[in-house]
């Protein structure tokens, strides 16, 4: 029998435009085919937007600047190296893209790559992270 935890995380939709074209990046774990946001877990000390923003640059090399909350996407799975079933929340922030840092980016087996946001609602593989991307769409759509 597994023990129960909750987890919190935090990460983010990086967009920017680029020719009237909204373009957001999404990091393709080591594993493959699986194309996800930027998030990870919250470490001590840390809010969740600075948890966010670190998550970003670390597994992006994004540096970006929130500019708003966009929604809370909630899971459960099964850890079996840690015998844990764990019900997981997180939150996620429209952040605005202000730079590349290739120097903190430690890659964490990730491949980022920035799509148009169109694109990134269709490849994202969690149907949690599709309601945040299409979250996005709507938000960027009233503030052109």
């Amino acid at each position: 029998m597994y023990k129960t935890q909750e987890e919190i995380s935090a990460g983010g939709v990086v967009f920017k435009s680029e020719s009237g074209v909204i373009r957001v990046v999404m990091i393709r774990r080591t594993q493959g085919t699986v194309w996800c946001l930027p998030k990870g877990k919250i470490e001590s000390g840390e809010t969740k937007e600075q948890a966010a923003l670190r998550e970003v640059q670390e597994e992006t090399g994004a540096i970006a600047e929130i500019q708003d909350f966009l929604g809370d996407v909630k899971y459960e799975y099964t850890d079996p190296r840690r015998t844990l079933h764990l019900k997981k929340t997180v939150r996620f922030f429209l952040m605005k893209w202000a730079g590349h840092d290739k120097h903190y980016y430690d890659h964490e087996g990730n491949n980022a790559t920035w799509f148009d946001l169109e694109k990134a609602i269709e490849s994202a593989t969690y149907p949690g992270e599709k309601q945040i991307l299409q979250e996005a769409n709507t938000f960027l759509q009233k503030t052109e």
